[in-house]
């Protein structure tokens, strides 16, 4: 029953949102979701101007998860970059 359900306008949006998330880290150092945020933020102030760092960070861990991206903590800092 379930693998006919297409993807939410949310999920849909999600994907392209990290996307976004991947072409902005490949031009930064490693980044905290506030600053990933920002940057997402300043590629489409319209489009992106609701996106809140919880949804960042979550697409974040999905993208962990994914294995394309690789977290680090530094003095409880968490800082995010791009998987080699």
């Amino acid at each position: 029953k379930s693998e006919n359900k297409k993807a939410t306008k949310n999920q849909e949006a999600n994907v392209e949102i990290k996307e976004v998330i991947i072409e902005v880290m490949a031009h930064m150092a490693p980044s905290t979701a506030t600053e990933i945020m920002n940057a997402v933020k300043s590629v489409d102030t319209v489009k992106y101007a609701t996106l809140t760092n919880q949804r960042v960070s979550a697409l974040l861990r999905q993208l962990i998860e994914d294995n394309k991206v690789v977290k680090s903590v530094d003095k409880k800092v968490s800082k995010f970059a791009l998987a080699d």
